[in-house]
């Protein structure tokens, strides 16, 4: 809904677990000032999944919470 309210009609999306393709080396160009999310709460993610992370564990918010931390830019604040 939100993509139709601001008249974008053909989006770049990409159907992808981020969880899965995370990785601790974002170079600073391609990371972000703010980030805007919503955690998937609840979630499990098997043990060979964690191994791209430095805190292993199988809570996806943990996990998750990593990922933005590492996709954020120095002085860059989440929201």
């Amino acid at each position: 809904m939100n993509l139709i309210l601001h008249d974008i009609n053909e989006p770049s999306l990409e159907l992808v677990n981020t969880l899965e393709v995370h990785s601790n080396a974002v170079p600073e160009s391609a990371k972000y000032s703010v980030i805007l999310a919503n955690p998937p709460y609840g979630g499990k993610m098997t043990k060979q999944l964690q191994t791209n992370f430095t805190v292993r564990s199988g809570s996806t918010e943990v996990l998750f919470l990593q990922h933005i931390m590492k996709s954020l830019a120095r002085g860059g604040a989440p929201e």
